[in-house]
């Protein structure tokens, strides 16, 4: 069985880790863009197109992080392994899939209240 994490491929059998190679850099960079896109989002509050574009964005950051981790997790298996560890999955795994809800939550508010604000230009 191995763990995939940050500082590399965690053997769990053997307690070491078998790599820190080229899979623990762009899940780090993945994991810094789903962290600033979301925040810089939350300093747009008065400039709602801006912020939906970037809730946009993180978005599919988001689900490019999906996708990279399936396949970053598969060809660690294939490439130390010989595809014959058990990977083990933990939450920090799914969360990425968590996000993207709130991301969509997050652009329905958004959407709601460029709604209401242009419901009140018209009033005045």
């Amino acid at each position: 069985m191995a763990e995939y994490v940050f500082t590399g491929v965690l053997n769990v059998q053997s307690e070491t880790f078998e790599s820190s190679g080229p899979f623990s850099f762009p899940a780090f960079v993945f994991c810094a863009l789903a962290v600033l896109i979301p925040s810089a989002g939350l300093m747009m509050y008065k400039k709602r197109p801006i912020q939906m574009r970037l809730v946009r964005l993180g978005f599919l950051v988001s689900l490019g992080f999906i996708v990279y981790l399936l396949f970053a997790s598969d060809r660690i298996n294939q490439t130390l392994f010989e595809g014959e560890a058990e990977l083990l999955y933990h939450a920090g795994f799914y969360l990425p899939v968590a996000s993207l809800v709130f991301y969509f939550l997050a652009l329905r508010g958004i959407k709601k209240d460029e709604a209401l604000v242009k419901s009140l230009d018209r009033i005045r």
